[in-house]
């Protein structure tokens, strides 16, 4: 019997392929694009300032300045960065130090926002959008809206405009000189950034430091710096290679895993497939085994079953008129049934041989299922320790009536021998569905073992040693010449029929 599918191994397989590409698309790209590495950043601008050296001096004349900012990580915890970031301006002429300001920032490295405030980002994200985004920029010192103003290019590279502002924010901690007055900054900016990975290709800053006295406001430094002409290539070149591998994240690797898992699939789809070929040749080769035999069968049947019936037939009509006689002693009596019994076996042995291996073209007949019943039980004896319980209707059925006759034969005479020698019943119930008849036959005897119920129908397959192993093969091949179905279950065993109520329609 041919096994069913078994789908469950490509199903797994599926769902492991989608979990891995999925996870690969939604977790591992977001954490390499946000490797703690994209954090750390050196910029080179060069600017020009003005400042006084005490409060209420003028400022000076304007110094060109030379301006480093640097982010460095010095520490990780989990997901949470430490930063510290400076920003020092010297004079280029004479490598004075004008200004210098530090801080410690803590960063979130999956979202590049700032950890106390998820509000600010630190950095522009990956995939940055044509909209504002608020951040609290090293370069800036203080959180600032980024208004998006439009797109540029340089290179033929595509870059984002933002615009930034904050006005009279504190920046006394890093004018110390200056203390206690409290010194005020207004600054803003231009930045360009490169959308596809976040990266900051040009900065632009102006600033204006003051105190306030009196209601006056005395200026103490007055600047503006750009990124420098080697910056802004290595930061565009920087950008260039990491939107290459950008690329590969999100495109080449998911496109490469689901090449690989496709044909995988294809792959154990082939190997089943050719398993399942190799299957179906098997069991051709054991269904021509069988049918070899069975055709051997055959022709050794049909020279003997006229040897063996003829004298049969001597051997009952003896025993019936011995049985009969009163001269004939008490002793022999006794073994009459026996020899009966013995002889009804043997046909039907006999009758299983030749009913499956000469197969006939059907004699449809008009009749009652439960005549069709009756006669069946009438041709059999029945063992008085066994009783049979019927549950029949007026129901007619369109079928050969000899052949569906033998088929509860079978089934009636394998129930005596599951009950044999215990007592017992058979229960024979006969009900109408639809379009169908449903003849149940079950029993009280032994139940057949679980591992013969799906091979219970193959020809030369017993679970008796006397048995022939094709009653019940001739039985399904009957049935399915009327278009019906025939099937078996324990508890307890029952054999469950279903015919056509009229098969010539």
């Amino acid at each position: 019997m041919k096994k069913a599918k078994n789908p469950w191994g490509l199903i797994i397989f599926s769902i492991i392929a989608i979990i891995v590409i999925g996870s690969w698309v939604l977790v591992a790209t977001q954490i390499l694009k946000n490797s703690p590495a994209t954090f750390e950043n050196v910029q080179q601008y060069i600017g020009e300032v003005r400042y006084a050296g005490e409060i209420g001096r003028e400022l000076s004349k304007p110094v060109i300045s030379n301006d480093f900012s640097e982010d460095k990580i010095v520490n990780q915890n989990g997901n949470i960065l430490e930063i510290e970031s400076s920003y020092v301006v010297t004079n280029v002429i004479t490598s004075e130090t004008i200004g210098e300001n530090e801080n410690t920032y803590y960063v979130d490295v999956n979202t590049r926002k700032h950890a106390d405030n998820n509000q600010w980002y630190f950095k522009f994200p990956p995939n940055v959008q044509k909209q504002d985004y608020v951040l609290f920029h090293p370069n800036m010192g203080v959180p600032a809206m980024f208004v998006f103003e439009g797109t540029k290019e340089i290179n033929d590279v595509e870059l984002y405009n933002f615009s930034c502002q904050s006005m009279r924010d504190d920046f006394s901690h890093a004018y110390e000189r200056f203390l206690p007055e409290i010194v005020y900054g207004d600054q803003t900016c231009i930045t360009s950034i490169e959308p596809v990975t976040g990266k900051t290709i040009e900065f632009t800053i102006s600033w204006d430091l003051y105190v306030i006295r009196d209601g006056e406001y005395i200026s103490v430094e007055q600047g503006e710096s750009e990124t420098s002409e080697f910056s802004k290539s290595t930061q565009l070149q920087s950008a260039l290679d990491t939107k290459q591998l950008f690329f590969i994240y999100d495109y080449v690797v998911p496109v490469f895993l689901v090449l690989v898992f496709v044909s995988v699939f294809f792959t154990i789809m082939y190997i089943n497939k050719s398993s399942e070929r190799g299957q179906i040749i098997i069991e051709q080769l054991e269904e021509m085994q069988k049918t070899e035999k069975i055709t051997t069968i055959g022709h050794l049947a049909s020279r003997l079953a006229h040897d063996i019936r003829n004298p049969l037939s001597v051997i009952q009509m003896t025993t019936d008129i011995l049985s009969n006689n009163p001269d004939i002693s008490e002793k022999f009596q006794k073994y009459a049934g026996s020899i009966t019994e013995s002889i009804q076996r043997i046909s039907h042995q006999v009758n299983n041989v030749l009913d499956y291996v000469q197969q006939k073209p059907l004699n449809l007949t008009k009749i009652p299922v439960s005549r069709i019943i009756d006669s069946a039980e009438g041709s059999i004896k029945i063992p008085e320790n066994i009783t049979i319980e019927k549950t029949t209707t007026d129901d007619e059925i369109v079928c050969d009536y000899h052949l569906i006759e033998i088929v509860v034969i079978n089934i009636i005479t394998n129930a005596i021998y599951a009950i044999t020698p215990e007592t017992g019943k058979i229960k024979i119930e006969i009900r109408r569905e639809h379009h169908l008849i449903k003849i149940e036959i079950s029993n009280t005897g032994e139940p057949i073992p679980e591992e013969s119920l799906e091979k219970i129908f193959e020809p030369l397959y017993t679970t008796k040693q006397e048995g022939t192993g094709l009653g019940l093969a001739s039985c399904k091949s009957i049935i399915d010449q009327h278009k019906g179905t025939i099937s078996v279950k324990n508890d307890p065993t029952t054999f469950t029929i279903k015919l056509p109520r009229n098969l010539e329609n």
